[in-house]
């Protein structure tokens, strides 16, 4: 199958998905309706839309203006082959990109304000500058230069998620000279990222409420040691996917040498 079979107009639908077509290789305007002989054209109350193991999925096309005037949630997983994504969404405020290694630029609306999922170094060198001001949780991954992201651009940033990261010498100080200065993040999780570090003055953002920290053990080690009186001000630190507690462990260590004074 070469395309999806037509699609009558379902102008009250909200939610859409497509999963594991692994036959389509393209979406094309007879996905809205684009046709003279149809009155209705496009989703004009579609908020949410997936596209899901679309393993031959090349590209996505024949997007007008007016074709999804609502749609504030669309969902990329597991596309290998797709390049790009259509330019006119307008009320776009979540996208979610899994697995779509070949999705190259992109055209971000000024709504967006999350950004989840897997962004690459590709997507993210296409994104302009007062859109980056403007994200309120971002997910990166794969970076193998972590100084092409910007961390002063990141404003508004709540929630921001780093997983696979390269890091060398050079670029720890840069990680640190930004972090403390994202004023509004609240959550902060990296996952698999051997190489970062914190060094044992390094202060964490001041509204930070959760940190989470998997397979990463120069973090880890700095959370059981140097950093343990920067973590008592944070509600929430999760190690290996379990709950740390610093005060406790703190604790510990002091009843460990009082008891040493008995003996």
């Amino acid at each position: 199958m070469r395309s999806h079979p037509p699609l009558r107009q379902l102008p009250l639908l909200r939610h859409l998905g497509f999963n594991e077509l692994s036959g389509l290789e393209s979406i094309g305007q007879e996905l809205c309706g684009h046709d003279a002989m149809i009155r209705i054209k496009g989703f004009l109350s579609l908020e949410m839309l997936h596209f899901r193991s679309m393993y031959r999925w090349q590209e996505w096309s024949f997007v007008e203006d007016g074709s999804f005037p609502c749609l504030r949630h669309l969902e990329l997983n597991y596309c290998p082959k797709l390049r790009r994504m259509p330019h006119i969404l307008p009320s776009l405020v979540n996208l979610v990109i899994w697995h779509c290694p070949e999705l190259m630029a992109l055209s971000m609306p000024p709504s967006l304000t999350r950004l989840e999922g897997c962004c690459n170094e590709m997507i993210w060198s296409s994104m302009p500058q007062d859109l980056i001001s403007r994200l309120q949780e971002l997910s990166i991954c794969d970076f193998e230069d972590l100084a092409s992201l910007l961390l002063e651009n990141l404003y508004a940033i709540r929630e921001f998620n780093i997983s696979s990261c390269q890091q060398n010498t050079s670029h720890v100080a840069f990680l640190e000279l930004h972090l403390c200065n994202l004023v509004f993040l609240k959550h902060f999780k990296i996952r698999r990222c051997a190489g970062i570090w914190i060094s044992p003055n390094h202060k964490l953002p001041p509204a930070l409420q959760v940190l989470e920290i998997l397979d990463c053990p120069l973090l880890e080690e700095w959370c059981h040691g140097q950093g343990t009186n920067e973590l008592v001000h944070i509600s929430r630190v999760i190690i290996d996917q379990k709950d740390f507690h610093p005060v406790a462990a703190e604790r510990t260590k002091d009843a460990d040498q009082v008891d040493l004074l008995f003996f």
